[in-house]
């Protein structure tokens, strides 16, 4: 799940990709250049990649997400088009304050994101399912 902010509206779309495609919408929005920032929180390369398509000339692009992937892509289009491309580490107590406040207020829905619900013994099913691609997440259960 990638947050993209437009330029043309003081709106935000949070874009489910299995649902939604997000070129078309951000094409869609403001001049059509793109996106003025996209949060890549997924740590998949090709999370990456698809970053670089949406933003906009001289946009940001703020990678959260690590991952294991080597880049299989030119970063040419970062140059092209100007943009910075910023990683921020995400567990800092600020962070996590700020997103509990999302939470906390109904401003973010987590449940496309939360796949499973498990007892702590059963930790071991909730990681292969993440592992698998079965869940985003998965919240284990005292």
């Amino acid at each position: 799940m990638r947050h993209i902010g437009s330029r043309c509206r003081e709106t935000r779309h949070v874009i489910n990709i299995q649902h939604e495609d997000p070129l078309k919408l951000i094409q869609s929005l403001g001049d059509g250049y793109g996106a003025d920032l996209v949060v890549d929180c997924t740590g998949v390369s090709k999370a990456l990649r698809q970053s670089l398509e949406l933003v906009r000339p001289n946009g940001r692009i703020t990678k959260i997400g690590w991952g294991p992937q080597p880049l299989d892509f030119s970063l040419d289009p970062l140059v092209a088009k100007a943009v910075t491309l910023q990683g921020s580490f995400s567990h800092t107590y600020p962070t996590w304050e700020r997103a509990l406040g999302l939470l906390s207020t109904g401003q973010v829905n987590l449940g496309p994101v939360i796949g499973g619900m498990y007892p702590l013994d059963d930790w071991h099913e909730a990681f292969a399912r993440m592992e698998e691609g079965q869940n985003v997440k998965s919240v284990l259960v005292v």
